[in-house]
């Protein structure tokens, strides 16, 4: 049976914060590993019955990029969850929950110095 495998190196600070992450993925056409600035990575664990959630964002990653971050995972969540469940209404309404959030973050945005 075929294996790949999805490395992530991070960097950390003298306080544990992270200062640099790294990922790499053998089933990529990537030639070495690629630098990211946050990361989401979550795991179904069936013997406990629930979530094993990672998420890191280095110190260089802007308010605005998390934002687009947040978007952005909410709305592939929603895909996900509707491919594998078939449930399009739940997932229509995590999308239009997905986009009323990121119309009270473009607010907050204009509205910051």
């Amino acid at each position: 049976m075929p294996t790949e495998e999805i490395n992530i190196k991070v960097e950390l600070d003298d306080k544990n914060v992270p200062e640099k992450i790294y990922w790499y993925a053998t089933s990529s056409d990537m030639d070495n590993y690629k630098e990211a600035r946050a990361m989401s990575l979550s795991f179904w664990d069936p013997n406990e019955n629930n979530s094993l959630i990672l998420s890191l964002w280095t110190k260089e990653m802007l308010v605005g990029d998390m934002n687009t971050h947040l978007f952005e995972t909410l709305m592939t969540l929603a895909d996900n969850y509707e491919r594998a469940t078939g449930f399009h209404k739940i997932a229509e309404k995590l999308r239009s929950h997905a986009k009323d959030l990121a119309s009270e973050m473009a607010k907050l945005n204009r509205e910051s110095p």
